[in-house]
């Protein structure tokens, strides 16, 4: 797999406060890639070191191969980013901000290809809109339109989703699901949010105080513990004598909460046991999982501090 994005031991101080420590981190191209952590971890500053806005005091940053450093910024012209909350000129429409700002990366995009980003973005028919008559929401789908501006293959977005609503929410992370999947982009994704993370990262790395706590496919870590499973089911009592009567009890631990059955199975998955509950006539309305991302990351970064 091609390597998008590496950093080596990357390091940053701001006098006795160590705020990135050591970070080593790997992106392949293709990724949705969540960067989570607490407030304080280190996150913001180290999209900065990645954008150059800041330098990192020890350690190394590759972009697609290419070591990144104040004398060489190239490679950057190939990653899009908007980190914190994209600024524009509000009293100028989408389409003029879009422009100018092309212009200001050196690039001449043609109507048509400025068009085509709004269209994206879902801002087509808002293209000659001022900006200060855009929601919140609006304005951070123009953030990734002007980060798409000159067509980059790595897309840096820091906390994209704070302050929308949840309808705003979904639209971003259809949004950043498009731009790899349609596009073909790579993307880093920081966020607080982490059932957005869920929802849309492959790959992830969790840090904490600077430090790198665990990395690796959300999927995998996910499953790396037992899940709790609840089930609505239309009797509560006959699934239960059902569990005994096929001996299943000691390969499963349950408990009654608000009238659903909650299931923590060790060895039978949970499609299984629905399948169980169907056939003995048993009407599962809904059976979910518990446990989310949100849950694990505190699992482990309160067992990691220090």
């Amino acid at each position: 797999m091609e390597v998008v994005l590496q950093t080596k031991s990357l390091t940053k101080r701001f006098k006795k406060l160590v705020a990135v420590d050591n970070l080593d981190l790997i992106i392949y191209r293709g990724d949705v890639f969540g960067f989570l952590g607490p407030n304080g971890a280190g996150k913001s500053t180290t999209i900065r070191m990645l954008t150059s806005l800041i330098y990192p005091d020890s350690g190394e940053i590759f972009l697609f191969n290419e070591k990144l450093s104040p004398t060489n910024k190239n490679v950057l012209r190939r990653v899009g980013a908007i980190v914190e909350s994209p600024d524009f000129y509000l009293y100028l429409t989408a389409y003029k901000n879009l422009e100018i700002l092309a212009r200001i990366y050196g690039i001449n995009p043609t109507r048509k290809q400025i068009m085509e980003i709004l269209e994206f973005v879902g801002l087509a028919n808002r293209w000659n809109s001022k900006v200060k008559t855009f929601s919140h929401g609006m304005k951070q789908r123009l953030g990734i339109a002007q980060a798409l501006l000159h067509n980059p293959d790595l897309i840096i977005l820091d906390e994209p989703t704070t302050g929308l609503d949840p309808y705003g929410m979904k639209e971003i992370r259809d949004l950043i699901v498009q731009l790899a999947k349609e596009k073909g982009k790579t993307v880093f994704l920081s966020s607080h949010l982490l059932y957005e993370i869920e929802q849309v990262a492959n790959r992830m790395i969790i840090i904490n105080n600077g430090k790198k706590i665990i990395e690796g496919n959300v999927k995998d870590l996910l499953d790396t513990k037992n899940v709790v499973y609840i089930f609505d089911v239309s009797d509560l009592n006959k699934s239960i004598q059902l569990l005994n009567e096929k001996n299943l009890i000691k390969d499963v631990d349950y408990q009654i909460d608000n009238n659903k059955l909650k299931i923590l199975s060790q060895k039978i998955p949970a499609y299984e046991l629905n399948k169980l509950f169907v056939a003995n006539g048993i009407d599962v309305y809904s059976f979910k999982p518990q446990r989310t991302l949100e849950e694990f990351f505190l699992e482990i970064t309160q067992g990691k501090k220090q």
